[in-house]
């Protein structure tokens, strides 16, 4: 949430050695896929059946993978660690860069009988960003009007992100047909950033005369000033959830069901300015008092309920000649904050020539509503917006999907055409990787 650069970025939740498949979709995915109003990633865990493992190393890291099967238990445990130290050196600011991203991951699964099971995953991540900036030098304009830039810094920033993802699920199947699943899962998340950095800069007119000894020294100083940025800002939320879902087949139907309801608990606090000095004067200059250029204190407290469900049933037509599958269902949300009660509707249908095994078409439709979380909630000025809705679309999309292999592997190809029309949208802006909302739905467009 308080992550404004790319720096700071750490390390993806997926862990490649640890999924067995990721599916991605662009729209039109199915009711059981949740509340998302653009694209969905499924993504499934290995459960190994022999000892595996892995170790990797680089200046920029690296990793070490652990799995195997017990009997009826299995188990996958990663830990990875990334710094970005060797690159972000290379920027046009010099100081000290100290990057560390590290995550721990592990995934266990426990088959008691042939009808009951149980999964457990769990998620540690803890990144720190320390940064000592010394200084900065630009050059910019034209062959005619060559100017530089020239800041000396003083201070630093010192930044922690943590997050650990927890969750139990048991799997029972009654018969055959009727499998029930029921699900335990917490988020907790802890943001600090911290930063007092002063900067002194210099605007300088260059030499710009080709074959000068000279050349890009500064020739004329145009203007002088200095800046002070200082932020004490934090950010914590404790997300839980208890679910439920299951199918059940009779014939041709394969219906599939679920209900969650998920408590959030976040508080955030802002207290951040910028004071700025030109030429000796405070902007914006007053002669009776100083401004600040910027300036944001905040502190924000929630605490809300969330309650989701669907249903949908998936219907196979009894025909020698093709293979004809269609794919209906309804999602309904509801939360308190704003007491909103959403229903969305899906529809999908599947077909597949006979004579073309390998060859699939998929054209679905339906309503996709996104109920906002915390950061959709604030404006610019970081007040809450009590009347936020949830954003929505409308997907119309064909799809096409076609096996082969090639060198002796199988591939896939898919290929999607989309049109999507989009209400109720919260307008944002972007500042580096920085995202801030404007707190309003004031906004539709539509996508091809």
């Amino acid at each position: 949430m308080l992550i404004r650069s790319g720096q700071q970025e750490g390390l993806s939740f997926i862990n490649t050695d640890m999924v067995s498949s990721i599916l991605f979709s662009s729209g039109g995915f199915d009711a059981k896929y949740g509340d998302k109003m653009s694209s969905v990633l499924d993504i499934k865990y290995k459960k190994p059946s022999e000892l595996e493992g892995a170790v990797t190393a680089s200046m920029l890291g690296g990793s070490v993978f652990l799995g195997d099967r017990i009997n009826n238990f299995t188990y996958i445990t990663s830990f990875r660690y990334k710094t970005s130290q060797y690159l972000l050196n290379s920027l046009e600011t010099d100081g000290s860069y100290q990057p560390n991203f590290r995550d721990f991951q592990t995934y266990l699964t426990y088959k008691l009988n042939e009808k009951l099971d149980f999964d457990f995953l769990f998620n540690y991540s803890s990144n720190s960003y320390k940064f000592v900036p010394e200084d900065r030098n630009t050059s910019f304009g034209t062959m005619n009007n060559a100017l530089g830039f020239r800041v000396y810094f003083e201070g630093q920033e010192l930044d922690e992100f943590k997050t650990n993802v927890s969750a139990f699920s048991m799997n029972y199947k009654i018969i055959e047909n009727l499998n029930l699943k029921f699900i335990l899962s917490t988020t907790q998340t802890n943001e600090k950033e911290n930063f007092d950095i002063l900067g002194q800069y210099f605007l300088n007119e260059l030499d710009k005369e080709i074959g000068s000894d000279n050349l890009g020294d500064s020739t004329l100083n145009l203007g002088i000033g200095s800046f002070l940025n200082h932020a004490r800002n934090s950010f914590s939320a404790k997300i839980y959830n208890i679910a439920h879902k299951g199918y059940f087949k009779k014939e041709e139907n394969f219906f599939r069901w679920g209900i969650k309801f998920q408590k959030e608990i976040i508080e955030d606090k802002i207290n951040e300015w910028k004071l700025l000095d030109s030429a000796g004067y405070s902007m914006p200059f007053s002669d009776e008092e100083v401004f600040l250029k910027e300036s944001s204190n905040e502190k924000n407290n929630l605490n809300t309920n969330r309650i989701s469900m669907y249903f949908q049933d998936t219907y196979k037509f009894p025909m020698d000649s093709v293979f004809l599958k269609l794919t209906a269902g309804l999602r309904a949300n509801y939360w308190d904050f704003n007491n909103q009660f959403i229903i969305s509707p899906r529809a999908a249908i599947t077909f597949v020539p006979n004579s073309k095994k390998d060859i699939l078409f998929r054209f679905s439709f339906g309503f996709y509503h996104q109920p906002a979380f915390y950061k959709e909630l604030k404006n610019l000025a970081g007040e809450i917006q009590k009347n936020i809705k949830a954003q929505q679309s409308v997907h119309f999309v064909l799809t096409f999907e076609k096996n082969f292999k090639f060198w002796d592997r199988p591939f896939k190809l898919k290929t999607s055409i989309y049109h999507k029309i989009l209400n109720d949208i919260i307008p944002y802006e972007i500042d580096n990787v920085r995202i801030r909302y404007y707190g309003e739905n004031n906004s539709k467009y539509f996508r091809r």
